[in-house]
């Protein structure tokens, strides 16, 4: 009696002891949400708890020499307390931009990781935001071969960032 009292015990504790996950929104496989700033979620994180701003869009200027300025305030802000990092960086340049030699190149640098069609995946601390901070984004670098019209602003690339929970 005592052993069958015990299997019994064992099986409620087995099962008491599994716990189902829910996550808020809706989530792809990797546990993302996306809009244009991805977010993966740390199993012990409230998805509630992130607060992270990025700009939506920014314009920057072209000199005759093609040298690219681009505004000084462009950052990414933590505005909650929990600190984040950025994992990734995919940009898209829009037709007629590339990265790639020819007409219409961007060379670009941000924070001195160079822009290309291939994503980057900065790995150092230089991509912490601790909470309550700004990391800012220095973007630098030039556009050759330009053969459209940009005397008035046109759209060069999409950036997206991937943030997460931690630091590196």
């Amino acid at each position: 009696m005592k052993k069958v009292l015990v299997v019994i015990l064992a099986v409620v504790f087995v099962v008491a002891m599994g716990t189902t996950a829910f996550a808020a929104g809706s989530l792809d496989t990797d546990g993302k949400a996306s809009t244009e700033v991805s977010v993966k979620m740390d199993d012990n994180v409230d998805p509630g708890d992130l607060s992270v701003t990025v700009p939506l869009n920014i314009t920057l200027a072209v000199g005759a020499d093609g040298t690219v300025t681009a505004p000084t305030n462009y950052a990414i802000a933590n505005t909650g307390a929990i600190p984040v990092k950025v994992t990734n960086i995919k940009t898209t340049p829009a037709t007629p931009f590339s990265f790639a030699d020819g007409a219409n190149k961007l060379a670009l640098t941000l924070n001195t990781e160079a822009l290309s069609a291939t994503a980057i995946t900065p790995g150092t601390a230089a991509w912490n935001v601790a909470g309550g901070t700004n990391l800012n984004l220095a973007l630098a670098g030039e556009v050759s071969g330009v053969n459209v019209d940009i005397t008035t602003a046109q759209k060069a690339f999409d950036i997206e960032y991937t943030i997460a929970a931690g630091s590196f």
